[in-house]
């Protein structure tokens, strides 16, 4: 998917790497499993704010009603 791009991709993994980490998430009975680092701490963080903010930090479609 990505090798089209002429750019650096951040926080690329290989599939292998990838494959590890999700192995080793289901081997120490992880719930979540969330890769790379970035994606994991912005997501905790959007889990502590009020969806309203949510909703203005990321603009988009949303599962939330108004």
């Amino acid at each position: 998917m990505t090798a089209r791009y002429r750019f650096r991709v951040p926080f690329l993994l290989e599939p292998d790497e990838a494959a590890r980490r999700i192995v080793a998430g289901i081997a120490a009975n992880k719930a979540l499993i969330v890769f790379p680092w970035p994606v994991a701490l912005a997501g905790r963080v959007f889990r502590t704010l009020p969806p309203a903010w949510t909703r203005v930090l990321i603009p988009g479609p949303t599962i939330y009603s108004a």
